[in-house]
């Protein structure tokens, strides 16, 4: 019976070795978050703040590891989808300038090799670039972290989603002529008026969205005299050959469409009869809304 018991202890011990060869991969713990949250994106913004998150391994016995991220191209770009056709690109940084990109897989992100009780961490960064004019919406993507071994085994494999969501957006500036190209501002010169004379100009919509275009006169849709108040001359707005209402009730045109759009502005001189001589104004103010 004594010799009996023995076999049978050293069957379990047996076992338990076993287990433990089998579980060895285990002692490397990979913690992550679920979910970077990007915050909301304007494609007209000049500048983006990046997002920074982070990843740990750590272990209670010992862990040696590559890290390695996929679904990434070969820049480090990871592509969201979203409304859009075309896909959002984000950035995968090692620092918080974005000036260097991380490695992708099969290249290693990082190696650790630790024991009991530490941990490594590594800090990495989101990076949006500016003016990418998508359809506005939430746009996520996903990326897989892994942990190999030497051989090239994998011991832990999770997936991180990114979310970001693009605002609706619009920018605007003249163009087409010296005074205001390439400006917010513009300025329409007529020199010594004339009835019937005609300045253009052409205002640059870029949107991600439908919008609404708004035009106000500083003074009620007249030209006034510098110096003489009381005395003014009528004129003619037309928007795309579309006339304008400048009064009360001024007019605006919904535009459907986004991308960029080019806006034709004209001015028309009125009758100039029994005016006063001088330097005759009027500002025009433009607003464009996204809806």
């Amino acid at each position: 019976m004594s010799l009996g018991l023995v076999r049978l202890v050293r069957v379990l011990a047996l076992v338990v070795m076993g287990c433990g060869i089998q579980t060895a991969h285990g002692q490397c713990i990979l913690d992550l978050p679920n979910l970077v949250q990007l915050g909301s994106y304007d494609p007209g913004a000049l500048a983006q703040i990046p997002a920074g998150w982070s990843l740990r391994v750590s272990t209670p016995t010992a862990c040696a590891a590559h890290i390695q991220l996929d679904a990434l191209d070969d820049v480090g770009r990871l592509l969201l989808q979203g409304p859009d056709e075309a896909s959002f690109k984000v950035v995968l940084t090692q620092d918080a300038s974005g000036s260097t990109s991380i490695n992708t897989a099969p290249q290693d992100l990082g190696v650790v090799q630790i024991t009991s009780s530490q941990q490594v961490t590594i800090s990495l960064w989101a990076w949006r670039p500016t003016g990418q004019w998508l359809a506005p919406g939430q746009y996520r993507g996903r990326v897989r972290v892994s942990l190999l071994d030497n051989s090239g085994q994998v011991l832990i494999r999770r997936d991180l989603d990114f979310l970001s969501e693009v605002s609706p957006s619009v920018q605007l500036y003249w163009d087409n002529f010296a005074s205001g190209s390439g400006s917010r501002t513009a300025r329409l010169d007529f020199g010594e008026l004339v009835k019937g004379a005609v300045r253009r100009a052409s205002l640059v919509v870029q949107a991600n969205t439908h919008h609404t275009i708004a035009l106000e006169s500083g003074q009620g849709g007249q030209l006034i005299n510098s110096k003489f108040p009381h005395s003014g001359l009528n004129y003619t707005l037309r928007l795309n050959g579309q006339p304008m209402s400048l009064g009360a009730n001024p007019s605006d045109i919904r535009i459907a469409n986004s991308g960029k759009i080019r806006h034709e502005l004209e001015v028309q001189i009125g009758p100039i009869e029994r005016v006063l001589a001088g330097e005759y104004v009027d500002s025009l103010l433009v607003t464009i809304s996204a809806q």
